[in-house]
């Protein structure tokens, strides 16, 4: 059902945001509407229950608007199995009833797609690319954050599509030849930065583009290069993403920048997904500090929270729990700093080096909790080493509860974490099954130590291109024939960080483990979408009790809770029309 609208002769809604309200309103034209406890309707009124506030500018009856919307007339046709269409290339692409549901009603209107990981978002791409190409001579343009997945992209719609005119571009591709592609190309690949760059170049324009795909949409907020393109276009748009995030506001922003008219929903027990997807066991494995790292991490915290206190008593962070500030929070406090004494100097400098050394001191708790000693002492060196210490620095590094700890990190003697002592039996215990799995981690520094753990087992890392603190980083071509050999089965074992969790064409796995859980849910989904696709998947999350690993865990349950009430609501399979009830 639609959720946000554009302009037109009929209607036009818009979206604001605010909290906590709950009244019912007579459903007439310009009214503005509040909720905070549940969605019904009837022809007159409408109880309005989400966590944000939702402006409607309305010049007919919802209600008519509502009950009007039909579903959308398949286009797709199915044979033996298959997709059949005059584009599409025969007997090639298995028919999933959910991607050609959502591909008919996507021909029809803009449409936001919000589908698990390993769903298939790229090949409902792929069919509403083929049918809006059969309806008109316009050019397709589909922009992704990482020249790793533009080329992927550009792989699978070569492998399905026949079709002539799609082009691959680049930075490193000379303008000229981007503009002189540009006038023959059918279908255009690109990372946004590129195509936002040309267009503030005035090199082309967007006015020939019949259909803008935006994959891993959830960035288009904010001044990410994807704002800047959908400014500038006002045609069709097909936005796909595993996850638009937690909070309210930021999923608003992205349906607004987005301009989409249409969302489709899917989760892994939608009717028309079951079946296709095998489902996924989730465990939490738990572990506790011992004596000595805890009394390391009560120096630390007793340092923390000293410096957080004197930020309290300045005006900072006093809208956060004593003892519950956030690394985000601490961060933000910065820039409330350099806003606040912008013509006071003395106080500027003070409050800045308070909020440094606790910054500081939260990421040396972070390390010792999360990832393990050695890491934390490889922080500690780091900082030493340094020609050019900051003020901030030589204090933290020559306070006594710090200098005590750093003692004790010296002579501490044992594994570097109880982690990994699970990680070890957890992981022989999968290869000796024959199984695949991921080891995701924050840290790169964290590879080593495990894969140093892992020895005997085909294990391979896998990171960024940038040159991290624990060597150079991988280059394309480098992380493709990695991925290869792992789609092979030449290794049993990929342990990763972020760069394996969106967009990558990573092989369908066993099991994933979380070296540590993290706070956002959009990277947790992503996560979790590395397996369960051809089999029933295994996800292991390691925890350490009393650490800001229960605190991310719990805050990232919180808020994918959140965002599945919010999107169900968004989707048209939330408001029936009958008139039933949504209940938070």
């Amino acid at each position: 059902m639609y959720r946000s609208f554009r302009e037109t002769k009929e209607k036009t809604i818009s979206f604001c945001y605010s909290i906590e309200y709950h009244q019912t309103f007579k459903c007439d034209s310009g009214l503005l509407f509040r909720g905070s406890g549940r969605i019904g309707r009837t022809r007159s009124t409408i109880t309005i229950s989400i966590s944000f506030l939702i402006i409607y500018t309305v010049q007919t009856n919802i209600y008519d608007f509502l009950k009007n919307q039909k579903k959308v007339e398949q286009r797709f046709h199915v044979e033996d199995g298959f997709v059949c269409h005059p584009l599409i290339k025969k007997d090639l692409m298995l028919a999933k009833d959910f991607q050609i549901n959502i591909a008919s009603n996507a021909v029809e209107s803009s449409t936001l797609v919000v589908l698990p990981t390993g769903m298939g978002k790229t090949i409902i791409a792929i069919l509403v690319a083929a049918e809006k190409i059969s309806e008109d001579d316009g050019k397709i343009l589909m922009v992704s954050p990482t020249r790793p997945l533009t080329e992927q992209h550009h792989d699978s719609f070569e492998r399905f599509l026949n079709i002539e005119g799609m082009i691959m571009f680049s930075g490193s591709m000379k303008p000229e030849k981007r503009v002189e592609e540009w006038k023959k190309a059918r279908i255009v690949f690109s990372t946004p930065q590129t195509i936002n760059n040309d267009l503030q170049k005035e090199r082309y324009d967007l006015s020939g583009v019949s259909l803008l795909i935006v994959d891993e949409a959830h960035r288009s907020v904010g001044d990410y290069a994807y704002t800047g393109i959908l400014s500038n276009y006002h045609g069709h748009v097909l936005a796909l993403t595993a996850s638009p995030g937690g909070d309210s506001r930021k999923i608003m922003e992205v349906i607004e920048n987005l301009g989409v008219d249409n969302i489709e929903v899917r989760t892994s027990d939608a009717e028309d997904v079951r079946g296709h997807i095998k489902g996924i066991n989730i465990e939490w494995r738990r572990t506790e500090l011992p004596v000595s790292m805890k009394a390391i991490k009560d120096l630390v915290n007793d340092y923390l929270q000293e410096r957080v206190r004197k930020l309290r008593k300045l005006g900072f962070l006093r809208d956060s729990r004593p003892g519950m500030v956030s690394k985000k929070k601490l961060l933000k406090t910065r820039d409330e700093i350099l806003k606040k004494y912008i013509r006071n100097k003395g106080l500027m400098f003070g409050s800045l080096h308070n909020q440094a050394q606790a910054v500081q001191a939260d990421h040396m708790l972070e390390l010792l909790e999360t990832q393990g000693v050695i890491q934390c002492r490889m922080y500690i060196d780091r900082m030493r080493k340094k020609m050019k210490k900051t003020k901030a620095e030589k204090g933290f590094l020559k306070d006594p509860r710090i200098m005590d700890s750093i003692n004790r990190l010296e002579k501490y003697i044992g594994p570097s974490h109880p982690k990994l002592d699970l990680l070890e039996d957890i992981v022989r215990s999968s290869v000796e099954k024959g199984e695949t799995m991921i080891i995701f981690t924050q840290i790169r520094d964290t590879i080593p130590l495990i894969m140093d753990r892992l020895e005997g087992i085909r294990i391979e890392r896998f990171v960024g291109q940038s040159k991290g603190k624990d060597g150079r980083g991988l280059k394309q071509k480098e992380q493709k024939e990695i991925l290869d050999r792992f789609r092979k089965r030449e290794f049993d074992v990929l342990i990763a960080t972020s760069v394996a969790e969106e967009g990558i064409d990573i092989p369908d796995v066993d099991l994933v483990l979380f070296y540590e859980p993290i706070p956002s849910e959009i990277r947790t989904i992503q996560r979790r979408g590395r397996t369960g696709r051809s089999s029933t998947g295994k996800v292991i999350i390691l925890i350490t009790s009393g650490t800001r690993d229960e605190a991310y865990y719990w805050a990232e349950g919180s808020r994918e809770r959140k965002m599945g009430r919010i999107m169900s609501w968004l989707s048209h399979e939330s408001v029936d029309q009958e008139g039933d009830d949504y209940d938070e």
